[in-house]
């Protein structure tokens, strides 16, 4: 990115939800997913919509926009991450593509890509563990959750609820100590 201030709300905007809590998080979706915020005024005025979107009472949203949130916040984290790993590429590769009349892109396919492929891995890695260990997990207090009959549910309170509707009190886990 060419402009400085373009460049400096792009670096904010995607460093700075890493490290605002998601509570703050929520209140800026308030803010702009809402039916009177900015996302619903802003379709209304293009004339696209007649009556405002209900993205945050509505249970068909709700996996979208928490996907969305979560990809959005943890932007940042990534973007240091890939960035340390690209800074640290020997500078000299660069300037031997140069030599040989390497395009931006031929120096990103044959340099850049090749170098950073072990950050991508491992990246991709803990991008997996934290899909398989619970949707979201992080996003609410810790635990995963789940939409079931259109409300968010904890996973712990869904199993203590299960285990009372299925009347298997003597098999549920009971906590070691």
């Amino acid at each position: 990115v060419r402009g400085k201030r373009m460049k400096n709300f792009i670096q904010t905007s995607s460093y700075l939800p890493y490290f605002i809590s998601w509570v703050v998080v929520a209140g800026l979706l308030q803010v702009f997913v809402s039916s009177t915020g900015a996302l619903n005024n802003l379709l209304a005025g293009a004339g696209w919509i007649e009556k405002p979107l209900e993205i945050l009472t509505s249970p068909d949203y709700f996996y979208g926009l928490a996907v969305i949130t979560a990809i959005w916040k943890d932007t940042g984290w990534w973007t240091i991450i890939f960035l340390a790993a690209i800074t640290g590429i020997d500078p000299t590769l660069y300037e031997a593509a140069d030599m040989d009349g390497a395009t931006r892109m031929q120096k990103m396919r044959y340099i850049t890509f090749p170098s950073i492929a072990g950050t991508v891995t491992v990246v991709l890695i803990l991008a997996l563990g934290n899909l398989l260990g619970g949707f979201l997990f992080d996003a609410v207090g810790g635990k995963p959750f789940y939409l079931i009959a259109g409300g968010v549910m904890f996973l712990s309170v869904l199993v203590f609820a299960l285990s009372f509707t299925l009347k298997r009190r003597e098999t549920a886990p009971v906590p070691a100590e």
